[in-house]
C-alpha cells in the first residue's frame, strides 16, 4: 500500500493517465504525483513495527514486550488492509482492495521465480509467507530474502528454517490446506496453525491430546526420525482415552466455550449449544449473540436439553460425562495431525472404544501408512 502508494483518492486518479504505477491483471493506474492518505499514514506504523521486531530479537530490550507490541501493530495494519474492502467504509474503496491483493500474488509469483531460479523448491505459499527447500545444505536463506526483497521492493524476513514440517489436508476436500500445519524450528521451537490446539473452544483436555502429540514428534530432528516416530506419537491417545473412561479429568477441562452467533429462539437445529442457551435461559441469564456458553457433554444423544449438556453455571462435580462423545473428540484431534499419515477418525476412534470395553489390542493403533510425502 506504501510502496505503490495505495489510496481511495490515488486510484484511476483524472491527473495521472499515463502513470507508471499500473495494477497487474486489472486495468487500474495509480496516482503518482500525490501521496495518498493511506500510504501517509502507514509508512511511520510500518517503520515502528519493524523497529519493535528488531527489539524483540537484542538483548537489551524485553522480547515479550517488544514481541507484543509489534504484533498489535502488526493488527492495525491488517485492519488498515480489510477496511479499504469493507463496503460501510467512510474511506473506503473495492478498486483498493482489488490493487493490493493483486500486488500481493504478483509479489508472491516473483518471490517464487526468484527462489525456483537459485535452486529451490518451494513447498507452500499463503499471502505473505513462502516455505522452500534447499537442494544443498549449505545454502542461506538470508541470501535468498535478500534477492526476494530486491526484486519485489518489499521487505522480505526469515522466520526460521524447519527440521520437519507438516502440510495438512484440508478436512472438507482431498487436498492441502492453505492454513493448516505443524513444523518445528532448528531452535527447537514448535510452529502450529489451523489445529484445535489453537482454537479458542477447544477444551484443555483436548488441547493436551494435541500437546500429547506433538511432544513426541518434536523429538525428531529430519524426516526419516519423523516418520519412526508417527506411530509412537498415535498411541499417546491411549492414556488421554484410559482418562476419560475412568473419569481422571478434572470437569472444568472438559468444558467447551462456543461463541453464539444468534438468540436461542432462532435456533432451528437443536445442537448442542442450543441445548446449553435454554439451560442458561432457565437459570435467567440471557446470552447475547456475540457472547460465550461453556458446557460438558453429558448425553449428546438426549432429546431432553436438560440432560445433553451442563452449563458452566450448573456444575456441582458429580456430572457424569457422555464417555463416546469425549473419545470421539480425541480421535478428532490425533486425525488432525496424523490424517496424512493413515491414521482415520474411524480407526483412531475404533481403537478407543476397546479400551472402553476392555477388549485386548495388540501392537499399535494401526500401521504406518504414508499416503503421500506430505511431511518435508
Amino acid at each position: 500500500m506504501v510502496k505503490y502508494n495505495i489510496s481511495p483518492e490515488t486510484m484511476l486518479c483524472d491527473c495521472c493517465y499515463d502513470s507508471h504505477i499500473n495494477v497487474p491483471q486489472l486495468d487500474y493506474h495509480i496516482c503518482y504525483r500525490n501521496i495518498g492518505l493511506l500510504p501517509e499514514v502507514l509508512k511511520p506504523i510500518i517503520f515502528r513495527r519493524f523497529c519493535f521486531k528488531a527489539m524483540a530479537k537484542n538483548k537489551k530490550h524485553d522480547p515479550a514486550i517488544c514481541k507484543e507490541i509489534q504484533q498489535a501493530w502488526k493488527w492495525v495494519l491488517i485492519v488498515c488492509f480489510g477496511y479499504t474492502g469493507y463496503r460501510n467504509a467512510r474511506f473506503g474503496r473495492i478498486e483498493c482492495h482489488e490493487s493490493i491483493t493483486a500486488f500481493a500474488r504478483d509479489i508472491l509469483l516473483d518471490a517464487v521465480k526468484v527462489s525456483e531460479q537459485v535452486g529451490y523448491k518451494v513447498l507452500h505459499g499463503i499471502i505473505d509467507s513462502l516455505w522452500v527447500k534447499a537442494n544443498k545444505k549449505n545454502s542461506d536463506p538470508f541470501k535468498l530474502s535478500r534477492m526476494i526483497s530486491k526484486k519485489t521492493g518489499i521487505k522480505v524476513d526469515v522466520e526460521g528454517r524447519y527440521k520437519w514440517i507438516v502440510f495438512l489436508p484440508n478436512k472438507q476436500f482431498d487436498v492441502g490446506a492453505l492454513n493448516r500445519y505443524y513444523g518445528l524450528f532448528n531452535d527447537g521451537k514448535l510452529k502450529v496453525r489451523g489445529i484445535e490446539l489453537r482454537q479458542r473452544n477447544t477444551p484443555d483436555f483436548l488441547r493436551d491430546v494435541q500437546r500429547n502429540i506433538l511432544n513426541v514428534l518434536k523429538e525428531a530432528n529430519n524426516t526419516k526420525e519423523f516418520y519412526d516416530l508417527v506411530s509412537v506419537a498415535a498411541n499417546t491417545i491411549l492414556d488421554s482415552g484410559k482418562r476419560v473412561i475412568d473419569s481422571m479429568n478434572e470437569l472444568n477441562k472438559l468444558v467447551f466455550k462456543n461463541r453464539i452467533s444468534r438468540y436461542v429462539t432462532e435456533y432451528k437445529v437443536n445442537n448442542l449449544v442450543k441445548s446449553a442457551l435454554l439451560q442458561l435461559r432457565d437459570l435467567g441469564i440471557q446470552v447475547e449473540p456475540g457472547q460465550y456458553v461453556q458446557y460438558i457433554v453429558t448425553n449428546e444423544h438426549s432429546r431432553n436439553y436438560k440432560n445433553r449438556v451442563c452449563v458452566v453455571e450448573s456444575i456441582t462435580g458429580d456430572e457424569k460425562i457422555d464417555v463416546d462423545y469425549y473419545l470421539r473428540q480425541i480421535a478428532k484431534c490425533a486425525e488432525s495431525l496424523l490424517i496424512p499419515f493413515g491414521y482415520t477418525l474411524e480407526n483412531l476412534k475404533n481403537y478407543l472404544l476397546k479400551l472402553k470395553y476392555k477388549e485386548k489390542m495388540y501392537g499399535s493403533i494401526l500401521p504406518r501408512v504414508r499416503i503421500k510425502q506430505t511431511c518435508f
